[in-house]
């Protein structure tokens, strides 16, 4: 099992970050390896969603399903091929001067030894990738000055 966590402060609102992560239909117009993300049935708070990555030439299906407590949390799951298991956890919590302290955690297995080799390669970057996609992805729709990998605004 493979564990990634990433956490940082953004100049959002948790309920803003939530928002744009629980979008899912619009990932592949900006997050990496996303080609399609088709919600499936929606109810009670969760969603199912059938999704399409892509790295390198490998495109996988699979199904997920996605629990929301807005503002503060959401939870993907899924054990659909290609995976054994993957869980991608956000947190989304208050700072100071209405920003956001966004949390990831991200865990995977793959099903096929060789195919988590071969993705495996990719696999430390997935999320720092994920994360700071969805941080370009506020810049765009909310307007902030982007942050810089330590945390401080910086202006272009």
């Amino acid at each position: 099992m493979q564990t990634h966590t990433v956490e940082r402060e953004v100049p959002f609102r948790p309920d803003q970050l939530f928002d744009l992560v629980a979008d899912v239909e619009r990932y592949p117009e900006f997050v990496p390896w996303w080609v399609a993300a088709r919600v499936r049935r929606r109810g009670n708070g969760e969603y199912h969603t059938d999704q399409v990555i892509r790295i390198s030439m490998i495109s996988q299906r699979f199904m997920s399903r996605t629990v929301l407590r807005r503002p503060d949390w959401i939870e993907v799951t899924s054990s659909e091929n290609p995976f054994n298991k993957l869980e991608i956890r956000w947190r989304f919590d208050p700072a100071p001067g209405d920003h956001c302290r966004v949390r990831l955690d991200l865990l995977f297995n793959f099903k096929s030894a060789t195919l988590g080799k071969m993705l495996g390669l990719v696999s430390g970057e997935a999320a720092h990738k994920l994360i700071n996609a969805f941080e370009a992805r506020a810049h765009t729709v909310y307007g902030a000055a982007p942050l810089g990998l330590d945390g401080v605004v910086t202006v272009h």
